[in-house]
């Protein structure tokens, strides 16, 4: 690997490093871990997030292990995301703004050996980014504002291994390491009853442990240059540590004038009511079962169209004491990909690839008897950078969660993703006359 080549890599991995921790504020994401980040990665990303069934050469797909084994035999295939946008809160008298900006992953793929691919990388599964108000008054107390805070998120360490069982069924395997932290606050304000004490509890969550991945792909030729990919996978359930830390006390009696959010939110314990750190085995929580299967219809070099349909059992998730109930989790994918001409060399715009899709997401939340669905279009281009195989990848994401009816809150998204695929050729040997 060249010296330039080394050194796109040891800034992906400060990057990744400097800005883990950059998140999409949203107050969906105080329910289980969090929001549920978009894991594929640039070339999915702008198909509406298909994978189950997509096998490319060029491209790393971490929707299915079993993919690996498409990657070119002769080149090591690096994978740099970053995504930045806006989401639009509003509820029925009120709305807010915000925008972000975040690096999302980075990975690596290579032939280990003739029919055995692997491959590393880190990529962020959810984030938390919280901060809302209740106020509620009674004749006891008069007016009492509750807060409510969470920050943080969860990120996944994986390393994937794809066999070639045949030259058109592959099967693969992804150990992976999650962890993160997630803290949460409820502050409780009493503005009118001098005599009550203002509190605080705060819980912080550390998570670590490893999961599974499996997939399977089959390929299946067809008249005139068509192949059918079908895919599958699953991820049992399986139980991680969980570290809680948990804080309760009284803070300050505000004095006369407005309440500064974040001084509440941010408030120092003066008088401990309870602390206490658990870390045992009862304190495991069980990640759920994931299942997935796709397809894609691949007219060489030329068309992709594919679908995914995928499952998670958030159910049986509890995360810690601010946690509600969760569903079950639907979602469906659908994506194209057209390259008019991949060879020419007259015209760049005939070697660029073209991507559009679509996701439905019957998500795992329900609140006041309203299923929270997000529903949302991508497209994007591929920029092919000339005598390489390495690509840039654009892609673009509108879409819709929730809804204003029931006292609920509406959130209209749009996110940019740019995404570096950047091809090394290792594996081969120079020849000199």
């Amino acid at each position: 690997m060249n010296r330039k080549n080394n050194i796109i890599l040891l800034t992906a991995l400060l990057l990744t490093t400097l800005f883990a921790s950059a998140q999409v504020g949203s107050p969906y994401s105080q329910y289980g871990v969090g929001d549920l980040n978009r894991v594929g990665f640039g070339q999915s990303q702008s198909m509406g997030g298909i994978g189950i069934g997509l096998r490319t050469s060029q491209h790393i797909n971490v929707l299915n292990p079993a993919a690996y084994s498409a990657l070119d035999s002769n080149a090591v295939i690096y994978e740099l995301g970053l995504s930045g946008g806006f989401n639009t809160v509003e509820t029925t008298d009120a709305s807010d703004f915000k925008t972000d900006a975040n690096i999302d992953y980075f990975a690596l793929g290579f032939r280990a050996a003739r029919r055995w691919h692997t491959g590393l990388g880190v990529l962020k599964m959810s984030s938390i980014d919280y901060l809302l108000k209740e106020n509620i008054s009674n004749d006891y107390n008069g007016s009492v504002e509750t807060y409510y805070y969470g920050d943080g998120g969860t990120y996944k360490l994986f390393w994937t291994n794809s066999f070639a069982v045949t030259k058109d069924f592959s099967l693969g395997l992804s150990l992976n390491y999650n962890f993160g932290a997630i803290n949460r606050v409820r502050t409780i304000v009493f503005h009118d009853d001098r005599s009550a004490d203002n509190t605080k509890y705060e819980e912080n969550t550390n998570l670590y442990g490893l999961t599974f991945d499996y997939g399977a792909q089959y390929t299946i030729p067809l008249k005139n240059s068509w192949d059918l990919t079908l895919g599958a996978t699953y991820s049992n359930k399986m139980k991680v540590n969980k570290k809680s830390n948990v804080l309760a006390g009284t803070i300050y009696n505000q004095s006369n004038g407005e309440i500064i959010l974040e001084d509440v939110v941010g408030a120092i314990i003066i008088d401990t009511l309870s602390s206490m750190t658990r870390e045992d085995e009862k304190s495991k929580i069980t990640l759920p079962q994931k299942i997935g299967a796709g397809f894609t219809l691949t007219k060489k070099n030329m068309l992709i169209v594919g679908a995914d349909i995928k499952f998670q059992n958030w159910s049986n998730l509890k995360l810690d004491s601010f946690d509600k109930d969760l569903d079950d989790q639907l979602s469906i994918h659908a994506g194209m990909e057209y390259t008019p001409d991949y060879k020419s060399m007259t015209s760049y715009l005939k070697r660029t690839h073209y991507r559009l899709g679509g996701h439905f997401n019957q998500s795992h939340i329900t609140i006041n008897d309203q299923r929270i669905n997000d529903y949302g279009i991508s497209f994007g281009v591929g920029l092919p950078l000339r005598r390489t195989n390495t690509s840039f990848n654009v892609s673009f994401e509108l879409g819709q969660r929730g809804t204003t009816e029931k006292y609920l809150v509406k959130e209209t998204y749009g996110i940019v993703s740019l995404n570096l695929s950047l091809s090394d050729i290792w594996f081969i040997k120079r020849k000199y006359n």
